[in-house]
């Protein structure tokens, strides 16, 4: 009588034990992802920073699909997130997305994105997968979450280290545009675009804020450090909506 339930508890442990390796296989993609994507450009490609971020965006969401594929398919305690109304406005989102990309003058423009930009349907979609990713780990491992937060603040230091470079002159990635006619340089650091990269900084600035204040010794010191280089990087960008927000 007992065999059949010792049975069910081995399949039940095997399903969780393969979730689990799911898990910790979309948690690695995400967080390369997410690291990659700001520092990538390349001086061999037409757009130097445009493509690469592009390419890593794309295949990083392209390799997320078929692991969360498996995950929603997986045992019920994991796919909750996969029918939550987090879930159900994503598709809901590209759904819309996709009708008005079918609809427009250039669906293939639409669908891919300008080559200046990208930021087609191609690349909401990658931007969803990995939204869905990050909440379907953070569910089940916040620990993960906090971890992956100190990641993202690491690397947006590294940004706005290069803009401190590029306010120096110290540095080979010069900036493409001026402040107060050809005196002051708009930095972008690795990002591109003064823009884009002031808004990306403004973003930094307060989870390192909030780092600093949590922690003691050297880490609080990094995250001061962090938070002086981002605020000075926004400053020089020239983003008059970064500058709002801070």
């Amino acid at each position: 009588m007992k065999r059949p339930a010792v049975r069910q508890s081995h399949r039940a442990g095997s399903l969780s034990e393969s979730d689990d390796a799911l898990r910790v296989g979309v948690a690695a993609l995400v967080a390369g992802v997410l690291v990659a994507v700001p520092l990538a450009m390349s001086t061999s490609m037409l757009n130097v920073y445009t493509t690469p971020k592009y390419l890593v965006l794309v295949v990083g969401g392209a390799l997320l699909c078929p692991l969360l594929v498996a995950r929603a398919l997986g045992p019920l305690g994991s796919r909750s997130v996969f029918v939550s109304p987090f879930a159900f406005a994503l598709f809901l989102l590209l759904a819309a997305l996709g009708l008005a990309s079918i609809a427009s003058a250039d669906p293939r423009l639409s669908f891919f994105g300008t080559f200046t930009s990208r930021m087609g349907w191609l690349t909401y979609a990658a931007y969803a997968a990995i939204a869905l990713a990050i909440v379907s780990v953070a569910d089940r491992d916040r620990t993960w979450f906090g971890r992956l937060f100190v990641w993202q603040t690491a690397v947006g230091g590294i940004v706005a280290f290069v803009c401190v470079l590029q306010i120096l002159g110290a540095t080979s990635v010069y900036p493409s545009d001026f402040l107060l006619g050809e005196t002051i340089p708009r930095v972008h650091g690795t990002v591109g675009h003064p823009d884009f990269a002031g808004n990306y900084l403004l973003t930094i600035v307060f989870p390192s804020l909030c780092i600093a204040f949590a922690a003691k010794g050297i880490v609080r010191g990094l995250g001061m450090t962090v938070a002086a280089m981002s605020t000075i990087g926004i400053l020089y960008t020239g983003t008059r909506g970064a500058w709002v927000g801070l």
